[in-house]
């Protein structure tokens, strides 16, 4: 309990791509895991840099529709501007 845990929460890697040790390790919410993923695809997009599934949620458009648009080829700003 005094490193934070709690039933809602699992043990993630800070660092995908490092091991299970204590300094790259944390307590994390499942969407939280599933944002630090090494298969995401991470977009730059005026100068802020997220996973796609968290700019779905921040720009209000479905994740498979950006996921098709990116897929095609159309810029980060087409595709998180059109409804």
């Amino acid at each position: 309990m005094s490193n934070g845990y709690s039933d809602e929460l699992t043990l993630d890697r800070i660092d995908a791509n490092k091991d299970y040790e204590p300094s790259n390790c944390r307590w994390a919410t499942r969407k939280e895991q599933q944002n630090n993923r090494r298969n995401n695809i991470i977009i730059t997009y005026k100068g802020k840099t997220q996973t796609l599934a968290q700019w779905a949620e921040e720009v209000g458009i479905n994740y498979h529709k950006l996921l098709i648009r990116i897929s095609r080829g159309w810029s980060a700003e087409r595709a998180f501007s059109e409804k």
